[in-house]
């Protein structure tokens, strides 16, 4: 005679069913209770047709891999709804320069840039030897042509405090940057510009992060390129990135710094654009040097400004 025997699974397995998903994270209540009465349902079943104690382990497996898919279905719909992972500040930079226009300067045309600039200029008394730090500030204006031909004029503020310095060259005096003929890929690009003629050889990171705002202050640098070098600043050691950060005349923007024992860079652009707003360096003394950048466009000569022109 073969004898067909039925577990007692109210003291042990439907139990151990029952209690399936308890430690599930993230469940649905509304989810868990239908999973639940489908359970029920199956130990009803299993009760009418007894079946040998063999078949235990697929059940319940059966009932387990449910309430997996049930969870799951749970936490994948509720992924739905989360927010898009937000690119860190520096690549969203990189992204928006990738996308701006790629700019022109047609030949007899020149790229005029203003700037308001701040800084510590240290004077000694020759006849008492003593030394005596005091803040400047000027006006700064470029016109420089793709040859690099063009004129710096810079005018104390206010007028007549100083002499207004003037910088004249004729093709190849002023330094237009050109990067078209480097590659775009970070490292390459780095590798390239570290070299005279772009950065000249720099000491360390602050000079690099320094060098690399020079360049990017030159809009008219094409978008891969830019791109690039704001990639090379997201791979510097050290940097800090502020967001919702005001320029000296207030305008946001992102905010990048690196500092050490003895002094700080900061690089300030606009998100929208990433065009650069403004740039300091300071050092432990007290000593500092700041441009903050009001103007950029393209005129049709030397000693001419946008709103003459009508750009």
């Amino acid at each position: 005679m073969v004898m067909t025997m039925t577990p007692n699974m109210d003291s042990n397995g439907f139990a151990e069913l029952r209690r399936l998903g308890d430690d599930m994270p993230a469940m649905d209540e509304a989810a868990k209770a239908r999973a639940r009465a489908r359970l029920d349902e199956e130990i009803r079943r299993v009760r009418v047709r007894p079946r040998p104690h063999v078949m235990w382990r697929p059940i319940a497996a059966a009932a387990a891999a449910a309430l997996v898919a049930v969870a799951s279905w749970v936490v994948l719909d509720r992924s739905i709804d989360r927010p898009a992972r937000r690119e860190p500040p520096l690549l969203q930079l990189a992204a928006v320069a990738s996308t701006q226009p790629l700019p022109s300067v047609p030949a007899g045309s020149f790229v005029y840039t203003s700037a308001r600039v701040s800084a510590t200029v240290t004077s000694t008394n020759i006849a008492t030897g003593a030394t005596e730090s005091v803040t400047v500030e000027s006006r700064r204006e470029t016109w420089i042509a793709a040859d690099g031909s063009g004129l710096i004029l810079e005018r104390p503020v206010p007028s007549g405090s100083r002499e207004t310095e003037r910088i004249r060259g004729g093709p190849g005096k002023l330094r237009f940057t050109d990067l078209d003929q480097l590659p775009t890929e970070p490292q390459a690009l780095l590798d390239e510009i570290v070299r005279p003629g772009f950065l000249d050889g720099p000491d360390d990171d602050l000079e690099i992060l320094a060098g690399i705002g020079v360049l990017l202050r030159d809009s008219y640098v094409d978008p891969a390129h830019r791109e690039g070098l704001f990639l090379i600043v997201e791979g510097i050691h050290g940097v800090e990135v502020e967001e919702n950060h005001r320029d000296p005349l207030g305008r946001l923007g992102t905010a990048v710094t690196l500092r050490d024992s003895n002094r700080s860079v900061m690089l300030v652009f606009q998100a929208r654009s990433s065009r650069l707003l403004a740039e300091r360096e300071t050092r432990a003394d007290g000593s500092f040097f700041e441009a903050t950048y009001l103007e950029t466009a393209i005129v049709r000569a030397v000693g001419e400004r946008p709103a003459e022109t009508g750009t």
